[in-house]
């Protein structure tokens, strides 16, 4: 019988072992999983930021754009105004010099006109009283003709004058209509720009208070990060507890009387869980390093960061389950090396009174 229970307890041990060994790697396996959904969700998140800051930046120079389009028109236009009513101003003053210059030349000639009978009066003096009388009569005559001739010159030159009098109303009418029109179309174009630069100042002042509100929302992110962090440093600490506590049960475990075969096989277990420990230790340090990553990349996103600090949490909340795994699985290893101790005692105490007995035989 005791030869039988120490041929099936290295039996037992390596069945124990690779369920220990099944239950570390499935925990490796969902950390592993969770550092990959941990990494999607990071490049997630950093896609919608730098889509949101694009389409920010696109419509800010788009609107820049229009805004000084819509300034370099209205110059445009400003000019063309300014130089039609210089035009028209330089127009005036010669279409006024040149109604001055014909009421001057419709003067002179009034004047040449009564100087010229005057001096063919004087020249033409009768000596008789008759001669006078009929060079008065044809003085006369010539004096009506000239008088219908001067009237009609007259008529004609008032008609030229009252042509150019209107055509100086027309100018001055075109001119006070131009001038309206531009001083409306510069009231328009300054309502537009005062409207454009009030929706570029609600524009930035909108972006301000997201870029405010971006910015509480990271400092939250990395408050919860770093208390994150500190959670898992603690994680670690009593890892490397877990892992002392399995060196000191490995250790405890050498002063047990068994044969080399099965101490071979009880390093050799030892070993292997060792190695798992080690990598669950790695993935951990992994993990460390990720959360860290994460930890630095949170003040550059801006977005999301309550869901990312959500998913640190989950992640964090996992591993503490891991480790109160970790814990129950020592608890149970160290209870069966208890039994084990117990009934390796027990064998060596039967084993003893088995050779008392057959002492006391021979």
């Amino acid at each position: 019988m005791r030869h039988l229970m120490l041929l099936l307890m290295p039996l037992l041990v390596q069945l124990k072992e690779v369920g220990t060994c099944v239950l570390l790697n499935e925990n490796t396996a969902d950390h592993e999983h969770n550092s990959g959904d941990l990494i999607s969700e990071r490049r997630k998140l950093k896609q919608v930021y730098e889509s949101i800051c694009s389409n920010k930046d696109k419509e800010a120079t788009e609107a820049v754009q229009k805004f000084q389009q819509k300034l370099e028109e209205l110059h445009v236009a400003a000019c063309k105004k300014d130089d039609e009513i210089g035009r028209l101003q330089a127009e005036a003053p010669a279409s006024t010099n040149k109604t001055l210059v014909l009421e001057g030349k419709l003067n002179e000639m009034h004047s040449l006109d009564k100087a010229n009978d005057i001096q063919s009066l004087k020249v033409g003096q009768p000596v008789t009283h008759k001669h006078k009388l009929a060079f008065l009569s044809t003085i006369q005559s010539k004096e009506a003709g000239n008088s219908v001739e001067i009237i009609q010159e007259n008529a004609d030159h008032g008609a030229i004058a009252g042509d150019l009098r209107a055509e100086l109303r027309k100018l001055k009418q075109a001119y006070e209509t131009l001038s309206s029109n531009k001083d409306k179309e510069i009231s328009a174009a300054l309502a537009v720009e005062d409207f454009l630069l009030n929706k570029l100042l609600r524009m930035d002042k909108d972006s301000a208070g997201l870029l405010k509100i971006k910015e509480v929302e990271a400092a939250q992110a990395n408050e919860a990060a770093q208390k994150l962090q500190q959670i898992v440093e603690e994680l670690q600490v009593a890892v490397r507890y877990k892992a002392d506590e399995i060196g000191r049960l490995r250790a405890e475990a050498g002063p047990l009387k068994i044969k080399e075969v099965e101490a071979a096989q009880a390093n050799k277990a030892v070993q292997m869980l060792q190695q798992n420990v080690e990598e669950v230790q790695v993935a951990v340090r992994n993990k460390d390093d990720e959360i860290g990553k994460l930890g630095a990349e949170v003040g550059h996103l801006k977005i999301k960061q309550v869901e990312s600090a959500q998913k640190l949490q989950q992640n964090v909340e996992e591993l503490q389950v891991a480790v109160r795994n970790k814990d129950i699985e020592i608890g149970r290893l160290q209870a069966e090396a208890g039994i084990l101790n117990i009934k390796e005692v027990e064998a060596v105490k039967k084993f003893q009174q088995n050779v008392d007995v057959l002492q006391v035989e021979v």
